[in-house]
């Protein structure tokens, strides 16, 4: 996961705004960012320590608002209820985030 996290930070800031090298937003960056916004329901936040890919979710989130926001309500929602914990599943570790 790891890998394709830091292909995928760098990918945007080394070409253009966006995925496709345009710099229109297309259908490639909103199933990008939906894919990374996945991990946050195990309490990992792949925007950490990354700025570049921080600032590139950033821009798809305010361009695509207030509809990615209200698709994402489940996963904020999952996010913010276990932080992390999913009983079960994921244990967190001593800084409460999720073992993955």
């Amino acid at each position: 996961m790891d890998v394709s996290i830091t292909t995928t930070y760098y990918y945007p800031s080394s070409i253009s705004r966006y995925i496709t090298g345009s710099d229109k937003i297309s259908v490639a960056d909103l199933m990008a960012c939906c894919e990374l916004e996945q991990p946050s329901m195990a309490g990992l936040d792949v925007r950490e320590g990354r700025p570049i890919l921080a600032d590139y979710m950033k821009r798809v989130r305010e361009e695509l608002n207030p509809h990615y926001d209200d698709v994402h309500k489940v996963v904020y929602g999952f996010a913010k209820k276990f932080g992390g914990d999913v009983p079960g599943v994921y244990e967190p570790n001593k800084e409460g985030k999720a073992k993955l």
